[in-house]
């Protein structure tokens, strides 16, 4: 047991990476939204004591140079521009009161293990919400069946073609995939059940891993995994459900907001991080203190004291991300 009024930063090494460790095992394969915000995970660390603000880096591309060298002169280089976007952190999280009474006498032996694991799920959800409000906010905005915020009727439900024509738009715009070669497709459970069972789709969204003579890694990918939201793919399109998708009601008719996304859309301050990361604080016992003065109470608390989530890509014609397109669709199940 961690000593009186302990916090994870006060453990012995190993005792604090204990304690992190099990949370991050629980909250980072959860996300869905904050992790299509990390194309590189390394370079959204904040550094200890390096102010509030968080600095991301987008790279603009360069136009092909189709003509033939000089045999004499090098001629003039190109310049490669960056743009520079930045954030302001913010801390969140959350704690809750287990009394003495509970923690000794409760039949549930791990009832403080139990709650830790509660509060790595709030967690995760807590932040991966911030980032889902940045990505809606700034997405560029389409609807289902090519329908319209004055037309969409009960009908206009999400299908491939949807996610396809989208990522048609992204390729056409030279917007790259994710560093496993996939763009990523977030649905709303209920967009998901909607595009599996139409006959166009069927089973194929699932693909026949055997197919691949490389897939040893293409096979860990590409299966199924209800713990991280990946529910299968299609061509270079990998999909995911959550039920944290945004719904609201449009032109009377219930809808989803769904998500086709390439990479460098957006970035995110890691969760990770040593000195700015996630922690779990177990405090167990108020010594003494006035407010807690038979040092009966324990607290356990999650924390992350530096977050943020950035759009990178404003776009100066559209004041919308290009590399961010969101589906509104209604569903059959609303």
């Amino acid at each position: 047991m961690a000593a009186p009024n302990t916090l994870t930063s006060d453990l012995l090494p190993s005792t604090q990476l204990a304690y992190v460790k099990k949370a991050l095992e629980r909250l980072v394969p959860g996300f869905v939204y904050y992790k299509t915000c990390q194309a590189d995970p390394e370079s959204y660390k904040l550094p200890e004591n390096g102010g509030r603000t968080a600095v991301f880096f987008r790279y603009n591309n360069l136009t092909a140079n189709t003509t033939p060298l000089d045999q004499v002169s090098a001629g003039a280089g190109v310049v490669v521009s960056r743009e520079t976007v930045e954030a302001t952190v913010a801390e969140y999280g959350t704690y809750t009161l287990v009394p003495g009474l509970v923690r000794r006498t409760d039949i549930d032996p791990s009832v403080i293990k139990n709650i830790e694991e509660v509060l790595a799920d709030n967690a995760r959800e807590t932040l991966d919400l911030i980032a889902r409000d940045t990505i809606s906010s700034n997405a560029q905005v389409v609807y289902a069946n090519g329908s319209a915020v004055g037309t969409i009727d009960s009908g206009d439900t999400l299908t491939l073609l949807d996610v396809m024509k989208q990522v048609a738009k992204l390729q056409a715009a030279r917007v790259k995939p994710y560093d496993d070669g996939f763009y990523k497709a977030i649905l709303h459970t209920y967009q998901a059940h909607d595009l599996f069972v139409e006959t166009s789709t069927g089973n194929i969204a699932i693909r026949d891993l055997k197919k691949y003579d490389d897939a040893k890694n293409l096979d860990e990918l590409m299966k199924p995994d209800f713990m991280t939201g990946r529910i299968g793919s299609i061509g270079n399109i990998m999909f995911y459900q959550t039920d944290l998708a945004k719904s609201a009601v449009v032109n009377s008719i219930s809808t989803r907001e769904a998500f086709v996304m390439g990479k460098g859309g957006f970035g995110a301050v890691s969760v990770s991080a040593p000195a700015s990361g996630f922690n779990i604080f177990v405090n167990y016992s108020g010594e003494g203190q006035i407010s807690d003065p038979y040092r009966r109470q324990t607290t356990v608390a999650w924390y992350i004291p530096t977050f943020a989530v950035a759009n990178l890509d404003d776009n100066a014609a559209s004041s919308k991300n290009t590399r961010a397109i969101k589906i509104i669709s209604a569903t059959s199940l609303d």
